[in-house]
């Protein structure tokens, strides 16, 4: 999780404090908020049918490409009688964007995650990380200059090992997002 939280904010940070030439970099940088519908296997395991999720995405190309680079850091948490469980994921990827109009949107994405889930029962608690694979789609719709709103859903897969099994921590995640566009 440390590690997740240092790539983002180095990220954030050469975008902000590294001015680029004019017109050499465009892309998006986001805030989430939204839930995520657990693997069955985690649902059973855990008795949480969903996590509730915080993330800040950012995505970069320079203007002759045709897809941008993104990175993304998501942390959710969930709670039943059983369990706390809280998950950190880091994304990087690909995503492309298909130009409707100036104000609309929709996007397809996909790429690798690093996962790390925390899970606290009554009296024992586990800890584990995974490599994974994401994909997903949405729709981006400016509505105030710069300003975009986003509606999207991705799935996400990790085996993680907790409590002595073996699961797919990952799910559905679907979330709304407000973000700045930058060109």
């Amino acid at each position: 999780m440390k590690t997740s939280f240092i790539f983002l904010a180095a990220l954030t940070a050469a975008l902000f404090f590294i001015t680029p030439p004019a017109g050499a970099l465009t892309g998006n940088l986001t805030f989430s908020g939204g839930l995520v519908r657990t693997h069955d296997d985690f649902s059973r395991s855990f008795d949480i049918d969903e996590l509730t999720s915080l993330g800040v995405f950012c995505d970069v190309k320079k203007e002759a490409w045709p897809v941008y680079i993104t990175a993304a850091y998501v942390f959710a948490y969930g709670q039943s009688r059983a369990a706390d469980v809280y998950c950190s994921d880091t994304l990087v990827g690909l995503k492309k964007f298909f130009e409707l109009s100036p104000a609309v949107r929709p996007y397809i994405a996909g790429g690798v995650s690093s996962l790390s889930i925390y899970a606290d029962m009554a009296h024992d608690e586990d800890y584990d990380g995974a490599w994974g694979g994401w994909y997903g789609a949405g729709l981006a719709v400016s509505f105030f200059h710069h300003w975009q709103m986003h509606l999207d859903w991705r799935r996400t897969s990790a085996k993680v090992d907790l409590f002595r099994h073996r699961l797919d921590a990952g799910g559905d995640c679907f979330s709304f997002a407000i973000g700045y566009r930058f060109k």
